[in-house]
């Protein structure tokens, strides 16, 4: 039975050969405080069993858009409520392509089109399948859509080539999905800068007895008194300069 004082997270997983990296990250996000539901892929099931998530997860593992073991048949909608997140590890391109293009052929896909949650990724590909402009169109298209992509990291891979597409580690993973579910300290709070050099009008006004005066940091770095202005050297062809002028002109 699950912990319900602790976050219900959905656990993805296609058919990429670290695949068998998905068991690590179960355990690692269990560590980390969450209730962990793995939903795979048909080609994930190829490459790892659903009885090794079971045993690790505590709870059946989902593969088929009609499981008839989910009420009313409608797994893509059951398994997504009340989730923190979906997190698909790993993620290979043809399920970067679907997403990102809205398609819904199997549950994991239905899931994440009708998901609540934050959707989180972590690719997880051949170098060349990385750089291939198909797969980058797709990435960019779901960073604008708000899905998070995590990785790929660099290094060995299952081909023998060396280079981006391998999938992070699962502590990495773990430890970035805790990052992008804690609340930030700033979210909500509106930040406002004051600029020194805007317009005059744009100033801080403040008031003292009834009657506005100006601050003057930018001309002297005094704060200003209502007569303060006079203080200051009149400008060639200003006002306060023909005033002066019109006054000699009076004597």
């Amino acid at each position: 039975m699950a912990n319900i004082s602790r976050k219900q997270i959905v656990l993805g997983i296609t058919g990429g050969i670290a695949a068998y990296k998905a068991a690590e990250l179960t355990r690692e996000l269990q560590r980390k405080g969450f209730d962990v539901q793995v939903v795979m892929t048909r080609a994930a099931g190829s490459l790892v069993t659903p009885a090794t998530f079971q045993a690790l997860s505590g709870k059946p593992v989902f593969s088929d858009l009609w499981d008839p073991r989910i009420a009313d048949n409608m797994g893509h909608i059951e398994l997504s409520r009340g989730k923190e997140a979906i997190v698909v590890a790993p993620a290979t391109a043809d399920f970067l392509a679907k997403i990102a293009n809205g398609l819904a052929d199997d549950l994991l896909s239905t899931l994440c089109l009708a998901r609540e949650c934050p959707l989180l990724v972590a690719p997880a590909m051949n170098r060349q399948m990385w750089d291939n402009p198909a797969t980058r169109r797709n990435v960019e298209r779901l960073l604008r859509d708000g899905v998070n992509i995590l990785g790929p990291g660099s290094g060995d891979q299952a081909c023998g080539e060396v280079g981006l597409g391998r999938m992070l580690e699962p502590q990495e993973i773990a430890e970035a999905v805790v990052m992008q579910l804690s609340p930030k300290l700033l979210r909500g709070v509106q930040v406002f800068r004051a600029d020194r050099r805007g317009p005059r009008h744009h100033q801080p006004q403040l008031r003292e007895n009834g009657v506005r005066r100006r601050t003057c940091r930018a001309r002297c770095g005094r704060q200003g008194k209502p007569d303060h202005r006079a203080g200051h050297p009149a400008r060639p062809g200003g006002r306060r300069d023909h005033a002066r002028r019109d006054d000699r002109a009076d004597v």
